[in-house]
């Protein structure tokens, strides 16, 4: 017997209210079925805070999306376990924080992930890493309201709107629609977060494994026997996962709702009871996003486009400062409300900001290794991993994922012009992968290898590309 269409409207609507609203819209994409919000939003808890007010009657804005490690939601002993009791890890951290930049004219979003090692000067503290800001807060409501301040103050950032997602409503997000799919080059593991994958390729994630994954910023492969180091930039890498996993969360979670509102409902009775916005958050706030982004594919970067607000080295290596000017060109393109054609574009990326894949279809032993380490050296590119091309390959490709472009021109250059660019969205766990053909010259990249002993040792038969391994892990 199939549910009344008034229940299956009102699964839809409050399934649009949990799991958009949760991941601000998925970060754009859920949003996209067609249908009308209601006022069900009793559910949700509420705090006051002290935001921005938005230019006249301007729907979108900035969206402050904090991932709370709290423990609240522990009632059990197997999380106790997993995650620690209430009372051993007392207290809130922002174990994810991003602003997420509604459009209203570009019916587009823009996410800028903010580094939990940045080093600001927070109201009341001083200079130390941003996540204390909220951490320094003795209530979810005191915690938000420092880390609006502090983006405030540091910054100029305006701050119009603040969601909180905890452990317990990611993972149930990920339990009521399945599973998400994520490609490993190798068996994997993260000792302090429970990741284990036992085999590489395209593996589902459950609840539990999706979050032990999106949480990892000791991320191991085993490679020869050994496990290395898979996230030498530590929470860095660990956004650049989070990001291409909300991606790839919004694709499917928007393809399962729509054929079976049974997931929709699942989704928002794990995520309402612990989901807290802002008490300015209301209806009209919800139609005005609905309209917004009513058709957004969040697997398209040209209308969900995710960086990484700019930063460099500061001291030791573990902490982060604002990298200038870049960082005031994204506060400046976040701060634009209502005027999307007058947006300056996102600062160039430099090579210690874009982590790099180099694979081997030119015939040549050893040159996917030369060249990336050369890449490393030479330039400060972040080393990703290496491996074989599947069938040799005459023209160098120089290939880009989400939001990429900017770091395939770099590579590009870098590799003295060579390398056709190509557009991948399905590249994950990377910036750029470069696919090394027969007619790559490796002189002025990798002092190891000869450019005449390259050619001579590959095959030049040309051939159909093949794509990226990772590409056919679909989500």
């Amino acid at each position: 017997m199939n549910p009344p269409r008034s229940t299956l409207r009102a699964w839809t609507h409050r399934y649009v209210i949990a799991l958009g609203v949760v991941f601000i819209l998925t970060v754009g994409g859920v949003i996209g079925a067609n249908v009308v919000i209601d006022s069900s939003l009793a559910g949700i808890n509420r705090v006051h805070l002290r935001t921005a007010d938005l230019p006249g009657t301007a729907e979108g804005g900035n969206y402050l999306l904090i991932g709370s490690d709290t423990r609240a939601f522990v009632k059990n002993a197997a999380d106790a376990q997993r995650f620690g009791s209430k009372a051993a890890e007392a207290g809130q951290r922002s174990d994810t924080m991003m602003v997420v930049h509604v459009d209203p004219e570009a019916h587009k979003a823009f996410v800028v992930s903010i580094p939990r090692d940045l080093v600001v000067d927070v109201p009341g503290i001083g200079k130390t890493k941003i996540n204390a800001a909220f951490a320094q807060g003795n209530s979810v409501q005191s915690g938000a309201q420092n880390v609006i301040d502090t983006l405030q103050t540091n910054f100029g950032l305006k701050i119009h709107h603040f969601v909180e997602v905890d452990f317990e409503s990611f993972r149930g997000v990920v339990n009521a629609i399945g599973t998400v799919h994520i490609y490993f080059p190798s068996p994997a593991r993260d000792i302090k977060t429970g990741l284990d994958v036992a085999a590489p390729g395209c593996v589902a994630l459950d609840g539990d494994a999706s979050l032990n994954y999106v949480r990892s910023r000791y991320l191991e492969y085993l490679v020869g026997g050994k496990w290395v180091n898979a996230s030498p930039r530590a929470d860095l890498d660990r956004i650049q996962r989070q990001q291409e996993f909300v991606r790839r969360l919004g694709a499917v979670a928007f393809r399962k709702a729509v054929k079976n509102p049974l997931t929709a409902k699942n989704v928002a009775d794990a995520v309402v009871p612990n989901l807290v916005m802002d008490d300015s958050f209301g209806r009209s706030q919800i139609f005005g996003l609905v309209n917004l982004f009513r058709g957004v594919d969040p697997s398209d970067p040209s209308q969900v486009e995710m960086i990484t607000f700019p930063n460099k080295p500061y001291g030791d290596g573990a902490r982060l400062l604002p990298d200038q000017p870049a960082a005031d060109a994204v506060v400046a393109r976040l701060n634009q409300i209502g005027a999307s054609s007058a947006t300056p574009q996102a600062p160039a990326p430099k090579p210690t900001q874009v982590r790099v894949r180099v694979l081997n279809g030119s015939g040549t032993s050893g040159l996917a290794v030369a060249t990336l380490g050369a890449l490393r050296r030479q330039f400060g590119f972040v080393a990703g991993e290496t491996g074989n091309w599947s069938v040799p390959l005459g023209k160098t490709q120089v290939r880009y994922g989400s939001s990429g472009l900017a770091a395939a021109k770099l590579v590009q250059a870098k590799l003295g012009g060579q390398g056709t660019l190509v557009a991948d969205s399905t590249i994950s766990g990377t910036d750029v992968t470069v696919v090394l053909g027969s007619d790559f010259a490796a002189d002025g990249v990798t002092p190891t290898t000869s450019t005449t002993a390259a050619k001579r040792a590959a095959k030049t038969t040309t051939t159909t590309a093949p794509t990226d391994p990772a590409a056919t892990c679909k989500p």
